[in-house]
């Protein structure tokens, strides 16, 4: 089963929001990258180029492991087992979307990669390669299959992670069985565009996640059998809802994406925030204080993205909601506005801001929860001052770089303190870091002398770093 974090924003690199999970990972960087190489294949066909006799050679992934920016690994289509197994060594998500055949033994070489592995380009699959990659530890994308065997299915399904199987464009029982039952870790289907109830109904005895998002309507009947899967269901295709579906599927017992919707009338509204798990209504671009109201009510964590300003009277309204409130489609606030979002009592993330005033600041310091700060890329000490008065889990990790001065501000801060988006620390940062009192998160680093490590040994507190860190 897909594990959430503990309810804690310091606990999330910078960007881990949705979205994708909402939680588990940060896929907009990849998808960026994804979307840039398509433009360029798609220039290189129309001028002519053809990618079909390059190869990844290990020049090339030597290349790209010392410089990911200096080569597009998406331009190739084939690829040498030798550079399969440097490129394996890549500690960041490896994105060979251009790659058209892949054969056995580099399969086997990319299987061992620790991390997310993009592989759309594949339009067919051997029951042996998939059951190489199946041994894929991390995320495993295989979006450009239309259709798949039984007997690839049945080897795929071992694979313990995120699969995304977006290319499927239909699905019947025996499959979404095989899925069901035997593939442990999230599962994106959002190329399905209808679904037959009776697959539906075998699909959500899985216990893991389920992303629908091709869905873009529902009748009643598939809204009920969808409510019976008991964990996160992503349904982002759905741009409206109707008050008897939203009423089904407020029946679900896991959590919820609706983030296509746009707009949501008090009714349905009302009916959402009866639903218990983590909701994610992240499309919604305007929410009037009658709507907030209702959703304050709601029970779990609640994610609204698509906000780009909120009137006070909208934002006393949501500072009611009990648990995570999640506003990261916010660029700026008024010193008002921080002050109502103050009195919210739970974790609070703010992610789109950039910069802060100081009075903002002090007012978020008054917050009594986690705050997620993870949009500032620089700080100045004064900031760091006001920041360090907050009382709760405080996340940083939108900061690449951190000034002693401004370090030692933060170090008297009380709580668990993520800085996820150093990847170097200074043995002067270092040195004042260890003072911290409690959990510091710097996952992010990628570099660590044995000076800078001493250092942080003498942290009071639990340190967390990369797992090539660990000992």
């Amino acid at each position: 089963m897909t594990e959430r974090p503990e309810d804690t924003s310091a606990l999330q690199p910078a960007n881990k929001g949705s979205g994708a999970l909402i939680r588990a990972m940060d896929r907009r960087v990849s998808i960026a990258s994804r979307v840039l190489s398509e433009i360029a294949v798609k220039k290189a066909a129309e001028t002519g180029i053809s990618k079909i006799s390059r190869r990844i050679t290990l020049e090339v992934a030597m290349r790209f492991l010392e410089d990911a920016d200096s080569v597009n690994l998406n331009e190739y289509a084939a690829i040498d087992l030798d550079a399969a197994e440097v490129l394996a060594q890549h500690p960041s998500d490896l994105i060979l979307d251009g790659l058209t055949a892949l054969d056995l033994e580099a399969a086997e070489a990319l299987a061992n990669h620790d991390g997310w592995l993009s592989l759309n380009g594949l339009t067919a699959l051997d029951v042996e390669v998939a059951e190489a990659l199946a041994m894929h530890e991390g995320a495993l994308e295989l979006n450009g299959l239309t259709e798949m065997d039984l007997n690839v299915v049945e080897v795929l399904a071992k694979h313990e992670g995120w699969l995304s199987l977006n290319g499927l464009t239909e699905l019947d029982v025996e499959v979404a069985g095989v899925l069901a039952k035997k593939h442990e870790g999230a599962l994106e289907l959002n190329g399905l565009t209808e679904l037959d109830v009776k697959v539906i109904e075998v699909l959500v005895k899985r216990e893991d996640w389920l992303f629908l998002n091709g869905l873009t309507e529902l009748d009643l009947e598939v809204a009920e059998a969808l409510a019976k899967h008991e964990d996160w269901l992503a349904l982002d295709g759905l741009a409206e809802l109707d008050l008897k579906v939203a009423e089904a599927l407020a029946k679900h017992e896991g959590d919820l994406s609706l983030s296509g919707l746009i707009s949501l009338d008090v009714k349905a509204a009302e009916a959402l925030a009866t639903h218990e798990g983590d909701l994610s209504l992240s499309g919604l671009t305007s929410l009037d204080a009658e709507a907030a109201e209702a959703l304050a009510k709601h029970k779990g964590r609640l994610s609204l993205d698509a906000l780009t300003e909120l009137d006070v009277i909208v934002v006393e309204a949501l500072a009611k909601h009990e648990n995570s409130l999640q506003l990261n489609g916010l660029t700026e606030l008024d010193l008002k506005v921080a002050e109502a979002l103050a009195k919210h009592k739970s974790n609070l993330q703010l992610d789109g801001l950039t910069e802060l005033d100081v009075k903002v600041v002090e007012a978020l310091a008054e917050h009594e929860g986690g705050l997620t700060l993870n949009g500032l890329t620089a700080l100045d000490v004064k900031v760091a001052e006001s920041l360090a008065k907050h009382e709760g889990d405080l996340s940083l990790s939108g900061l690449t770089s951190l000034d002693a001065e401004a370090a030692k501000a933060l170090a008297k801060h009380k709580g668990r303190l993520a800085l996820g988006g150093l990847t170097v620390l200074d043995l002067e940062v270092a040195e004042v870091l260890a003072k911290h009192e409690d959990s510091l998160h710097l996952y992010g680093l990628i570099e660590l002398d044995a000076e800078v490590a001493e250092a942080l040994a003498k942290h009071r507190g639990r340190v967390f770093l990369p797992k090539r860190f660990r000992r």
